[in-house]
């Protein structure tokens, strides 16, 4: 079965402005906001002007930014790959989460290693769909917390506005993809006993469809020095616990590069591409679908902005994306963690 270019939907297709009220369900007491610098309003932000705006954003709270989606008009969500926490932030200030939701009970996770290794979130209507890597670790030893695909239900009431995980969650994706004929080429079942930074299999992107389907984007293995991405066709069978379907796998030419996020903006897609180990660089496509190359736009990283996830606000002719940034160890002080975002218009 091909990938279809069907009609389209726009993810921003309401064109409402919610302003809300947010109530602050904050891990551990407040939070203490440092070093504000740059302060928008989500008209500034987002307004008709347009101007880019290469000022960084802080985000204190936590630094392992690794999986975004846009949640309202001036709100986003953020996962971590360090713990199952989703947060809400706004896309306009240097403010704390405006909620915090913790997944780990719902992902049932076992055992010492206790994180789901979230690297991927796509929104589909006002479901967001993530995914762990199903990586191994460092040292090639099997993670099962790793192998989760679940799904959480953006959930408004008044003026509070909440993500209520719904389904159960996917722990044997990989193996359906394993077990399909039509991706032996691409030497999976070989590489998914290896190191993500070996060659191993590493899922750290995720994209929402013209259809309500997914695209699994793999950042390693690039086979041939093609990026792999595996279209996903039944997403909410699958967290409903429904055999999955899937379309043929696509290759990209990204120069060598893998993926490490992608969004879908209603016509096309915007694509973060790094290298498949450890480091390296980062660059920013947009790639209108199958049939069609990746065009690299002209777009350079700041200096230590380790780009690893993309929220897309506005409509799909005139969009921006929010870029952010894995920071780590990265702290604006001793005690308190977080990571930066920056606008970019492409």
């Amino acid at each position: 079965m091909r990938f279809s270019n069907c009609s389209t939907w726009d993810l921003d297709s309401s064109g409402r402005r919610e302003t809300l009220n947010l109530k602050t369900a904050i891990e551990g007491g407040c939070w203490r906001v440092l070093c504000v610098g740059l302060v928008l309003s989500a008209d500034d932000a987002l307004g008709s002007g347009r101007k880019e705006n290469t000022e960084l954003l802080w985000h204190p709270g936590m630094a392992n930014a690794s999986a975004a989606a846009r949640v309202t008009t001036n709100l986003f969500v953020v996962a971590s790959d360090e713990d199952n926490c989703l947060r809400i932030y706004s896309c306009a200030s240097n403010s704390a989460p405006a909620l915090v939701r913790e997944c780990g009970s719902f992902l049932g996770l076992t055992g010492h290693a206790l994180e789901a290794d979230i690297e991927g979130g796509a929104r589909v209507v006002d479901r967001i769909y993530w995914i762990g890597s199903h990586s191994r670790n460092q040292e090639g030893r099997w993670r099962a917390n790793r192998h989760r695909l679940f799904a959480t239900e953006i959930v408004t009431q008044g003026s509070v506005i909440d993500l209520v995980p719904v389904g159960r969650p996917c722990t044997d994706l990989l193996d359906q993809i394993l077990a399909d004929p039509r991706f032996d080429p691409l030497d999976l079942k070989k590489t998914a006993v290896d190191a993500p930074e070996r060659g191993g299999i590493n899922i750290e992107a995720l994209a929402a469809t013209s259809t309500g389907g997914l695209l699994l984007g793999f950042r390693s293995p690039v086979p041939e020095g093609h990026a792999v991405l595996i279209p996903l066709l039944n997403p909410a069978d699958v967290v409903a616990g429904r055999p999955a379907r899937f379309a043929d796998a696509i290759r990209l030419n990204l120069e060598g590069l893998g993926l490490r996020d992608m969004v879908w903006s209603g016509s096309e897609y915007f694509i973060i591409a790094g290298s498949p180990g450890r480091g390296g660089m980062t660059r920013l496509y947009r790639w209108k679908g199958p049939q069609h190359r990746p065009k690299k736009l002209d777009w350079r990283a700041p200096h230590q902005f380790n780009a690893e996830a993309l929220a897309l606000f506005g409509p799909s002719k005139n969009p921006r994306l929010l870029v952010l940034s894995d920071d780590g160890g990265k702290t604006r002080s001793e005690d308190e963690s977080s990571f930066r975002s920056l606008w970019v218009e492409p």
